[in-house]
């Protein structure tokens, strides 16, 4: 059987006493029934995962005393710092979603000329955007959370991708890479609309390798994962 897994925002030691309270507590004594003595796994999104036994459990919060700790990560062996150009609502979260699963070590959104969504509504949305990030390490046992940065602009983004940097568009050529263990590369996934001609423009300027990931055109959403996917088996990942 699965052993629940939770996320905890503090420092986490063998033989420590945590509390998990609130939806947690909730989730693991009332929807999952879990009682004294059953194991709980626990992470603080440093790297390693932590084993806890249930202490006990009360009406408002469960004691976990933790047992033993393991220093396996999960995390993939090359960086993929995504920036994303910010889709439609249900689109940015399933894409964040997806890709912190796969296992990218940081996501950017990006403002685009294309994109449909007001600068307003995105600033308010980086916290909501880092909660859904926990919950898909939660549930994919990540133990290294991927940052969400700051919405800013794509030159901006630009001047940040010191490494290797791909921008993902359909008349790009077909990956060709071998990335090595340990590297980093930066990954541009536009919006719905696609990359204006002076955002393309921009990419040529700064170096972007020009790469298409498949014959298909993908939906905004799918694109990431794809690109993600292919960039992973590049590195010898899958």
């Amino acid at each position: 059987m699965r052993i629940p897994r939770f996320y905890i925002n503090s420092k986490i030691g063998v033989g420590q006493t945590i509390l998990l309270e609130n939806q947690q507590h909730h989730h693991l004594a009332k929807v999952l029934r879990k009682k004294r003595d059953d194991l709980v796994t626990l992470f603080n999104g440093t790297g390693p995962e932590f084993l806890g036994k249930i202490d006990e459990t009360c009406a408002q919060k469960t004691k976990i005393k933790i047992i033993d700790i393991s220093q396996s990560t999960k995390t993939p062996r090359i960086k993929i710092k995504l920036g994303m150009c910010v889709l439609k609502r249900e689109a940015m979260n399933s894409a964040i979603t997806k890709c912190t699963e796969l296992g990218v070590s940081e996501i950017t959104p990006i403002f685009s000329d294309f994109c449909s969504v007001p600068k307003k509504l995105i600033a308010k949305k980086k916290q909501h955007w880092q909660k859904l990030a926990i919950f898909a390490c939660e549930q994919s046992g990540l133990n290294l959370i991927p940052i969400i940065n700051e919405p800013i602009s794509m030159e901006n983004w630009f001047k940040r991708s010191k490494e290797q940097a791909f921008i993902a568009i359909q008349t790009g050529k077909k990956l060709e890479a071998t990335l090595t263990e340990n590297s980093s590369v930066y990954l541009l996934i536009g919006p719905e609309g696609g990359f204006s001609q002076s955002e393309l423009d921009l990419s040529i300027r700064e170096g972007a390798i020009p790469v298409k990931f498949g014959d298909r055109i993908l939906r905004a959403e799918t694109a990431p994962i794809v690109a993600i996917s292919m960039l992973y088996n590049a590195a010898g990942e899958f």
